[in-house]
């Protein structure tokens, strides 16, 4: 069980801070590939800076930039980092987040406006929040896929990217928790809040369509890959693991920013304050 942790900035600041800190051993290592494996997420195309810069990063980070010339320069190196070089043209993993979050900001509309608008309802809600789901736990597997990578980076372990791509969330999460990186996993706990969100059970259920919301006792009732029954209350869904896997995209964005920040000092200490 994840510790305790009071809000969703706490939840960012700390995601931010602990993959800031695994990827800065991976720099020391090799700065040329560690970049080439975290930018991958971004796909190069010239137009203006995701939104989830935007309107998540930037704010993140402009609190501690005072002037407008430092934030236009912040602006500049966001737009930079944001553009790859072509072996990752066909990358399409920041555009299906930035497609989850319109999604998902339409799935709260749809809840927010049942009782006011006629044909909304509940049970088309909490099946909405499902499909939620599955969409922001295969981004969390595509996060998992680049921390796999940095850490064979680190522990000078073959990098096999097509392998590791076709992996599932829980073989990765089982590779980064068995990591033996020394000035990182002195305990596995640092990987909690990336791996506790993503239920296996509730994957694989919904991948075989044995996965529903039952309106007449308000549960999501499915069954595992033995057969057996399960159920899972609506709420852990929509307050626990959607918000803290929602958070672990932005967290993982905003330490690949902080890398790419790092050409300039200025910048890049001001914004590692937010993580003290």
């Amino acid at each position: 069980m994840v510790k305790s942790i009071k809000t969703a900035k706490d939840e960012f600041i700390t995601v931010t801070g602990t993959l800031n800190y695994f990827i800065n051993i991976a720099d020391k290592k090799d700065s040329v590939r560690c970049k080439q494996i975290l930018n991958s997420f971004y796909v190069p195309q010239n137009q203006a800076v995701t939104k989830i810069n935007m309107y998540e990063i930037r704010n993140f980070l402009v609190k501690q930039i005072k002037t407008p010339e430092e934030i236009e320069k912040m602006k500049k190196i966001c737009v930079e980092f944001s553009f790859l070089n072509s072996q990752y043209k066909d990358s399409a993993d920041i555009q299906s987040f930035e497609y989850f979050v319109d999604r998902h900001d339409e799935t709260e509309k749809y809840g927010n406006n049942i009782g006011k608008i006629p044909g909304y309802n509940s049970k088309t809600y909490w099946n909405m929040l499902i499909d939620d789901y599955q969409k922001i736990f295969e981004i969390n597997r595509k996060v998992l896929i680049r921390l796999v990578e940095i850490d064979k980076l680190i522990t000078n372990k073959p990098i096999n990217e097509k392998k590791i791509g076709k992996e599932s969330a829980y073989k990765l999460i089982k590779s980064l928790k068995n990591s033996t990186i020394k000035e990182f996993n002195k305990s596995s706990s640092n990987w909690d809040l990336m791996t506790f969100p993503l239920d296996k059970q509730i994957r694989n259920a919904t991948s075989h369509i044995d996965f529903y919301y039952d309106d007449k006792i308000h549960l999501y009732l499915g069954k595992n890959t033995n057969g057996d029954s399960f159920v899972t209350l609506p709420e852990t869904v929509k307050n626990v693991y959607l918000p803290i896997a929602i958070n672990n995209v932005k967290g993982f964005l905003a330490a690949v920013l902080l890398h790419n920040l790092k050409s300039d000092e200025g910048l890049y200490k001001r914004a590692l304050k937010m993580l003290d």
